[in-house]
């Protein structure tokens, strides 16, 4: 992480600790960041020009928490309106 990224050192160790100490917090990290990738780019093809990414993030954000897979059809519902 040093070497590629340039982190500091300090701010390197704490990263390998966290993936170490809490390998699920990276794992659900990584698979809620898949998933809102995925619903976006679907949402922008399906979209094309009428894609607004700020319509996207409220969409998102001020439905508030749910589900993975329930926020994925709540995009898709959005775009298909």
């Amino acid at each position: 992480m040093r070497e590629t990224l340039g982190e500091p050192e300090t701010s390197a160790i704490r990263e390998v600790e966290r993936y170490c100490v809490q390998p699920g917090q990276a794992l659900s990290y990584m698979l809620g960041w898949r998933i809102f990738s995925k619903a976006r780019a679907g949402a922008e093809v399906r979209l094309g020009a009428c894609f607004d990414l700020r319509t996207f993030h409220d969409t998102v954000l001020l439905n508030g928490d749910m589900p993975l897979d329930v926020l994925a059809r709540v995009i898709d519902a959005r775009a298909a309106a």
